[in-house]
């Protein structure tokens, strides 16, 4: 092979205490660049005698490497590996006497306790019941925020009632750092072969920039260190960091 240029897949599995792997999973599109940045962690001697102070020795002490990757689909478990978070499923509900801050006036905004609101139902502490449109209006049924228009004479605390749509979530820094196995599955577009690249134990960085508001289109930028796997060294000849693979034909 001689130019080259890829695209392709990347897989990620997520790795076990016991040096098994999860289920290979795409994590979407990505940013055109997935990068691994190897590096040699090393000392060295300049010798004392010739006035140039020139090196003599080198002493290897470690080797590193680093992996960097745009995500560009936004699914929660691209989150969960940003976030060291878990993949909570919620389902939906209905609530019942949730209630709303007290002295509430015109223009306040009130958030409810779940999103994906619907079927609203406000009512006074006297058991008046609230009229939309009048004495408020739904400002973002998704975001469970409510706008105040009107409460004279109204008994507060006033209490709310609606259903609320399930939804997935994931905290933020509620599990141990995620180790996964990364595999990209290459094809050089110049010439369609096919190479495959295989980093056994990647330990991701939390997230160092979350944007919430974007002016374009939106990137989950992911770092991780490049670990050692003894269990994998074990197995063969190609070490314990990872691989890459030629393969002779296209398939």
């Amino acid at each position: 092979m001689k130019d080259f240029s890829y695209q392709g897949r990347v897989m990620a599995e997520i790795r076990n205490a016991d040096g098994t792997y999860g289920k290979p999973r795409w994590v979407g599109d990505t940013e055109p660049a997935v990068t691994v940045t190897l590096s040699e962690e090393s000392e060295t001697r300049r010798e004392n005698f010739s006035g140039m102070k020139m090196e003599t020795a080198v002493l290897e002490t470690g080797n590193t490497g680093e992996i960097s990757l745009g995500l560009r689909y936004n699914s929660i478990e691209n989150l969960a590996m940003g976030l060291w978070g878990a993949v909570i499923d919620e389902a939906g509900g209905t609530v019942t006497g949730e209630a709303l801050p007290e002295g509430l006036e015109a223009g306040d905004f009130i958030a409810l306790e779940h999103g994906g609101a619907s079927s609203i139902v406000l009512t006074a502490a006297d058991d008046t019941a609230l009229e939309e449109g009048v004495h408020y209006s739904i400002d973002s049924a998704a975001g469970g925020t409510i706008n105040v228009l009107d409460v004279e004479g109204l008994t507060q605390p006033i209490t709310a009632a609606y259903t609320h749509a399930g939804s997935v979530n994931v905290g933020m820094f509620t599990s141990r750092p995620p180790e996964v196995r990364l595999t990209v599955h290459q094809i050089n577009v110049i010439g369609g072969q096919r190479q495959r690249t295989q980093l056994y134990r990647v330990r991701l960085n939390p997230v160092s920039d979350l944007d919430l508001i974007n002016e374009s289109f939106g990137v989950l930028q992911l770092t991780g260190r490049v670990l050692f796997d003894p269990d994998q060294a074990a197995r063969g000849e190609l070490g314990g960091f990872g691989e890459v693979r030629q393969f002779r034909e296209a398939p």
